[in-house]
């Protein structure tokens, strides 16, 4: 038993001094002092004179016990680089055994476990037995599968290395485990040693040897650490070792103090030592650390070590070689540098002028003092038509750049006697080009003057502003379109201020006129010249409109037109003013219906083709107008740009001179005109395209030279209304019947609101009026409230789309009725109130007033006078 104390001792020595250097070897030196101090406690028991002292001095060995199987797992843990689930392992232990060892350990307190106990007849010392409690064996059990598992572990993870590394690592498990599997089996089995239960002391000492052997093969743990420290520690270089797991076994100190690593604990690799590992695994031999260079050098420490497959890195400084290296490449390259920088200055210069003179889009070129030209740029040649060869040796004056232009010729002559002379030149040229086109050119002639101050050469420049004169040239013609545009707005606000006041007299004048000639027997006197105040009124309201599309000021609605009847219509005012030698020819289709656009528009569309047509025909020809329905898939739609569904194709043709495709790609612009100054404003076909495609149609053109023009006029086709039906004379011209209710009238001006007091009492309904819209609130708020409110769009003050707002806002579902003369500005008022244009007749107003108020279903019963 001394000698297996003796061994265990040593051993424990051996591996607590090698700790730093091998992994598990502190470990396991704390197994082996628990071994020792297993035996110091049997030692005890065995010279112990009664039961109760051999009973403590065993209960006190189960400590060690216990410790032996949490070092097994330590040590496992750290030699299979497992840290982790060896630490995980070893405090699931713990938690178990602990506990049941200290209870056993204080069993001569609490007196529960040994019952049954005796000492046999043993000599010299006599032999302790008793029964194993169930806390006896499971802790037992505990310490054993601890021991077993931990020398798996380390078993299993040697095999996968070659050589005697596998057998150091088996023996070192074996070295473990063995004392306590073997000791247990021998309780177990009965097997007893000098007539002693426990042959722990016999276990312990054959299992130290297997460990020493371990040690012996593995390596020298005396002799290492001291050449370590000796040689290694005081070397320069930075050296390392590491096992095949990247672990750094050993470094010096140059090594730890390189690589950030600490003395007390080498076995993880900081960041720097993962850098330098990363570099060897990628084939490089020197590598970059704290702006220091070093030389890699890695060597194999063989298969007969302790650390199974290390490998030793040595980092060899050569930073100052390194240094002293880059100094002398980086005077060898600046040397080549100057040498070479000097060479291309001259290069350099040549190609950078060599290129301006060829690239430039400026003419340029050189010419001797006599005036014969040396070179050319590439823009002179594209200007002048001609290679090189041509000009090259000629009198600038003689190139076919001038031309025969004399008066130029002799310009340029003039300026090249004042370059010769030292003297710079400057003047508007006019070139011929190639093509025939005129470019127009600021043209300079600058002397070159050589060291001696006398001129060597002279630069002929020229910059073609052909396109500055031309842009020049269309401002000054748009500030022309723009003050006639501008003369043009003028009118209009001048025409729609006067219209505004005449439809308001024609308001009257109409409406009055045509009651009374209601009221006049027919074939009367007086019916005939009342029939004649209404055409008149109506020939006047016509001059009004067309005072309106003068001033471009007449409003394109979205209303519905009968193109059949505007066509028939626009017939009867076309054929004057086409002209006896132009031909109208029209065409509708049956049934063709109703357009999506108001009559005025509509015959504004016409109107303008036609007059362009009569103008393309001033020798006469046939101006063909036809109207026919069109449907469009999605994809025809898509084609023709409209929505798809029904459509009307009008169609606008003449056998006038036609048109070039210049031409045809700019009809549509704004401006633009073929026709003589003062004879057109260049907005005819702009305001038919507008016109057009505001209503959700569109134009297309198709013409060329001598084959005449075609437009194509594709509008929405409306949804057919219902069929008005027919009245007594008498009647229709006030009808009655239908809903009836309370009207308010907000008109300033007393003969237009007098009228319309008229008609809407003919008409069956009881009628409020108001000169201004303030005085209209005024009612709406004092009440009974009206069914409908009527107003007049401009009125002094408040006008008639704000008293529609406001007046909502007091009853937000009165219906609204506008009255307009003109309406310069759209209408602000919500969707879906209508607008009725004066001069009207009285049966149009009564039509307007009855369909809003069964629209609105308020209008209340007939009014009692």
């Amino acid at each position: 038993m001394i000698a297996s104390a003796l061994l265990v001792a040593l051993l424990a020595r051996a591996m607590w001094r090698d700790r730093k250097h091998t992994p598990g070897a502190g470990a396991y030196a704390v197994a082996l002092v628990a071994q020792l101090a297993w035996l110091a406690g049997y030692t005890g028991e065995l010279l112990a004179a009664d039961l109760d002292r051999k009973l403590l001095w065993d209960d006190l060995t189960w400590l060690p016990t216990a410790i032996v199987g949490g070092a097994a797992l330590r040590f496992a843990g750290e030699r299979t680089g497992r840290r982790r689930a060896g630490d995980a392992l070893l405090l699931a232990y713990a938690v178990v055994v602990v506990p049941a060892a200290l209870w056993i350990a204080a069993e001569r307190w609490h007196r529960t476990l040994r019952d049954g106990a005796y000492v046999a007849d043993a000599p010299p010392f006599g032999a302790l037995f008793y029964p194993f409690h169930a806390l006896d064996v499971a802790l037992s059990l505990a310490v054993l599968l601890a021991v077993v598992g931990a020398s798996g572990l380390v078993v299993a993870d040697a095999w996968g290395h070659r050589g005697r590394s596998r057998v150091v690592s088996a023996l070192l498990a074996i070295g473990i485990a063995g004392p306590m599997v073997f000791g247990y089996f021998a309780v177990i089995a009965g097997i007893t040693w000098a007539g002693q239960r426990d042959i722990a002391p016999l276990t312990f000492g054959t299992f130290a040897l297997v460990t020493a052997l371990a040690v012996r093969w593995g390596r020298g743990l005396e002799v290492v650490p001291v050449a370590r420290e000796r040689i290694v520690e005081g070397l320069s270089d930075a050296v390392l070792v590491v096992d095949a797991r990247d672990r750094v076994i050993d470094a010096n100190a140059a090594a730890r103090a390189l690589l950030s690593l600490d003395a007390s604990s080498t076995a993880e690799p900081s960041t720097a030592v993962r850098a330098v590992l990363a570099s060897i695994r990628d084939g490089a031999t020197s590598i970059e650390l704290e702006g220091r260079r070093f030389d890699v050098r890695v060597s194999s420490i063989g298969e007969g070590t302790f650390e199974r497959d290390a490998r030793s890195i040595v980092l060899h400084d050569v930073s100052a070689l390194h240094a002293a290296n880059t100094e002398l490449r980086a005077v060898r390259d600046d040397l080549e540098r100057r040498v070479a920088e000097r060479t291309a200055e001259v290069v350099e210069r040549e190609r950078t002028l060599r290129a301006i003179f060829e690239h430039s889009i400026q003419l340029m070129g050189l010419v001797s003092r006599d005036g014969r030209i040396l070179r050319v740029n590439p823009a002179v040649l594209a200007l002048a038509g001609v290679d090189e060869q041509a000009l090259l040796g000629r009198a600038l004056w003689e190139s076919p750049l001038w031309g025969s232009d004399a008066e130029q010729i002799a310009r340029v002559r003039e300026g090249l006697a004042l370059a010769a002379r030292g003297e710079p030149f400057r003047m508007l040229a006019t070139h011929a080009g190639a093509a025939g086109r005129v470019h127009h050119v600021d043209f300079s002639l600058s002397p070159v003057l050589d060291a001696s101050g006398a001129v060597a050469l002279i630069v002929a420049e020229g910059r073609d502003v052909t396109e500055l004169r031309r842009a020049e040239q269309e401002r000054r013609t748009l500030e022309e379109r723009l003050h006639h545009l501008q003369r043009l707005e003028a009118l209009g606000r001048l025409a729609g201020s006067v219209a505004h006041d005449f439809n308001n007299l024609l308001a009257a004048i109409t409406a009055n006129a045509e009651l009374a000639r209601a009221e006049a027997p027919e074939g009367s006197l007086g019916a005939d010249a009342l029939r004649d105040v209404l055409h008149a009124s109506e020939s006047a309201a016509t001059l009004t409109r067309q005072l309106l599309a003068l001033g471009r000021k007449q409003p394109a609605g979205i209303g519905a037109v009968d193109v059949g009847a505007a066509l028939e219509k626009l017939r009867g005012l076309l054929a004057p003013l086409l002209g006896p030698g132009v031909r109208l020819v029209t065409s509708c289709a049956p049934g063709i219906g109703e357009v999506r656009l108001d009559a005025g528009p509509f015959e504004q569309v016409v109107m303008n083709l036609a007059l362009n047509a009569r103008d393309a025909m001033p020798g006469g020809g046939t101006l063909t107008i036809a109207a026919e329905p069109r449907a469009f898939d999605e994809h025809e739609a898509r084609a023709r740009d409209v929505a798809p569904g029904e459509h009307v194709l009008v169609t606008v043709t003449d056998t006038g001179a036609g048109m070039s495709d210049d031409v045809k790609e700019r009809a549509f612009e704004p401006f633009f005109t073929t026709k003589p100054e003062g004879k057109g404003t260049g907005l005819g076909l702009a305001t038919v395209y507008g016109i057009v495609r505001n209503a959700g149609g569109v134009v297309e053109l198709e013409s060329a030279p001598g084959q005449g023009t075609r437009f194509e006029i594709v509008l929405p086709r409306a949804a057919p209304r219902a069929a008005s039906h027919a009245a007594a004379p008498v009647s229709r011209v006030v009808p009655r019947g239908g809903r009836q209710g309370r009207i308010l009238v907000a008109e300033d001006r007393p003969d237009v609101s007098a009228v319309i007091q008229r008609v809407l009492t003919l008409a069956g309904h009881s009628v409020v009026l108001a000169a201004t819209g303030a005085e209209a609130l005024e009612l709406l708020a004092r009440g009974p409230k009206p069914d409908l409110l009527v107003t007049d769009v401009r009125m002094p003050g408040m006008d008639g789309p704000t008293l529609a707002r406001e007046a909502r806002r007091l009853h937000p579902a009165l219906g609204v009725l506008f009255l307009s003369g003109y309406a310069d500005k759209p209408l602000d008022v919500e969707t879906g109130d209508p607008l009725l244009a004066k001069p009207f007749t009285p049966a149009a107003l009564a039509d307007a007033v009855r369909e809003l108020l069964e629209r609105s279903g308020t209008a209340g019963t007939a009014a009692t006078r």
